[in-house]
């Protein structure tokens, strides 16, 4: 059986998809995060035009929880891809993969997703840039 025959195998499509469907799931909650973060940035700036600038510094606690949120996303989206491409690459390779299982991740993997998340240039530059603003407006 040759290597195209193994990757269209039915079991092995549906498990990449399974595999693509939690990745795509994993970006779009990683935008959710992003889009609740702004909205909450900008209530919390639009209330705080008429009472004062102080609630400008409270809109940097939900900032920086969704920026942890949207790091864990990012990571957990990572991880996923790298399941993914190990499993194809293993296909490729001759050995037959597990189907229908995916690899328990230890405490430190999850930390160092975390951490590769707040590196990221998807997420760094974005909640800089929101505790930047809150800054901003706070002393203005």
């Amino acid at each position: 059986m040759s290597t195209y025959d193994k990757l269209d195998r039915p079991c092995v499509i549906a498990y990449v998809g399974l595999l693509q469907g939690i990745i795509s799931r994993m970006a779009s909650n990683s935008a959710n995060c992003k889009v609740c973060a702004v909205t909450i940035l900008t209530a919390v700036l639009a209330l705080s035009n008429y009472d004062g600038c102080e609630k400008c510094l409270i809109a940097a606690i939900p900032t920086f929880l969704m920026f942890l949120t949207d790091s864990y996303y990012l990571g957990l989206e990572r991880r996923f891809k790298r399941i993914c491409d190990d499993f194809i690459a293993r296909i490729k390779e001759g050995q037959e993969p597990d189907l229908f299982s995916i690899p328990k991740s230890s405490l430190s993997e999850q930390l160092i997703g975390l951490l590769g998340g707040f590196r990221s240039i998807s997420t760094t530059p974005f909640y800089l840039l929101l505790g930047l603003a809150s800054l901003v407006f706070s002393f203005v």
